[in-house]
């Protein structure tokens, strides 16, 4: 029978094994995600994972009403993932595109990019409610983290410069203008309210006084 120091050995090298395994998985995986980050993504190996891709762009472009561009290299993961979680909440899909496939659908929709921004590593954000409420989300966003970059966008199938993003960026919310509609919808009610109160007031303070003159 094989002893117990023998035993203790054997599940020791079958510990470390298992754990030196995943650690190498795990550091496969923080590689990946930097170079998708860094523009050094891995392309699709299979034509079909290509043609998978340019179906998706293809429908992300047609459905979307705006599309933000941006460079994020540097960003840290955490970062990344809090950008994410916002622009998910609103319904709005952010994800690292290949540019040599997203420039033949854009090509195909004869929307003209900035040959510069094909050299850098991009990351869009497809909104299909409206134009504001990405553009509020990415420009608040890359005021507090400089490695996000605003590259510019497409509005109404055209390209626009990151100056008409961010001028996007500082008009009133959906939110707030329903708000503002709302009050300014209420206000001849609350006026008409305030006048018949103030006349209200008024006649009893005459009707007292002729008490006191009688």
């Amino acid at each position: 029978m094989p002893s117990l120091y023998a035993f203790l050995l054997g599940r020791t090298r079958s510990f470390n094994y298992k754990c030196s395994t995943r650690s190498k998985r795990l550091e496969r995986l923080e590689r990946l995600e930097r170079l998708e980050r860094s523009g050094g993504a891995i392309m699709p190996k299979t034509r079909q994972q290509k043609e998978q891709m340019l179906s998706d762009y293809e429908e992300k472009l047609q459905k979307a009403k705006a599309i933000v561009f941006t460079t994020l290299v540097g960003l840290k993961t955490k970062d990344l993932f809090g950008l994410k979680n916002q622009l998910f909440e609103k319904g709005i899909d952010f994800k690292v595109v290949k540019n040599r496939l997203l420039e033949m659908v854009l090509k195909n929709h004869k929307i003209k990019t900035p040959s510069e921004i094909s050299d850098k590593p991009l990351a869009l954000a497809f909104s299909y409610e409206d134009e504001i409420t990405p553009t509020k989300i990415i420009y608040n966003f890359a005021k507090e983290n400089e490695k996000l970059e605003i590259l510019g966008g497409i509005i109404d199938k055209k390209f626009v410069e990151p100056d008409k993003i961010k001028t996007l960026a500082l008009l009133p919310s959906r939110e707030d203008l329903y708000s503002r509609l709302i009050v300014s919808l209420n206000m001849p009610r609350y006026r008409l309210i305030n006048l018949l109160t103030v006349n209200q007031y008024k006649l009893i303070y005459i009707l007292k006084k002729m008490q006191q003159i009688q």
